[in-house]
């Protein structure tokens, strides 16, 4: 998932990934960077970065709709 914000309200522009312990080592994309999930360990998730993401133009549109 990739986040932004604050610690007390953070957002985020992708969906959270969710998988098992015994699924690991796992490969994943985002955004067009690639990653592998080695190992978790006492809650912390350890992490090879395969290829990152480029550089690309994008922005983040909040809506609010008031009565």
């Amino acid at each position: 998932m990739i986040a932004f914000g604050s610690a007390e309200r953070q957002e985020r522009i992708t969906d959270p990934i969710y998988f098992q312990n015994a699924e690991l080592p796992k490969a994943m994309s985002i955004l067009g960077s690639s990653f592998t999930a080695l190992a978790e360990e006492n809650g912390r998730l350890s992490v090879r970065v395969d290829a990152s993401m480029p550089r690309q133009p994008f922005g983040v549109v909040r809506t609010m709709r008031y009565r």
